[in-house]
């Protein structure tokens, strides 16, 4: 079994303090999965770097660093801004769009109204609490 959408978060002023504390938090989590036969997809393991200013090093040099990645439907980067939720959900958006401009070409506005909720107002509605 896979240990899926596992998520260690730390926190400390200097690099070198996060590094040991990233390093022990995941050698604890890694056994935690041993123990009770789970298995971490290391490739698909990454880290993220939050903070105002740029990182020179990792927090575990072995693993690969990203800039935003996405948890539980929340696209969250580096830098804690909303860019790339926001692009994300525009993504989403424009295809709502396309198929309601479509509809009021062909269909009646209630089929276009159901299009709306169920293609753009559960995007954007989803992630309110978090917003």
């Amino acid at each position: 079994m896979y240990a899926d959408d596992t998520t260690l978060v730390v926190g400390k002023e200097s690099i070198e303090s996060l590094q040991i504390s990233a390093f022990i938090a995941t050698n604890l989590a890694t056994q935690y999965c041993h123990e009770n036969d789970l298995v971490i997809n290391t490739q698909k393991t990454k880290q993220i770097m939050f903070g105002r200013r740029g990182r020179e090093e990792s927090a575990l040099p072995e693993m690969e660093v990203e800039e935003s990645a996405c948890f539980l439907g929340i696209t969250i980067d580096s830098s804690v801004t909303w860019t790339a939720h926001i692009d994300n959900v525009c993504r989403k958006l424009n295809t709502g769009i396309f198929l309601i401009r479509r509809m009021t070409q062909i269909g009646t506005p209630e089929i276009a109204k159901i299009i709306y909720y169920a293609f753009c107002e559960t995007h954007i509605k989803y992630g309110i609490a978090a917003w």
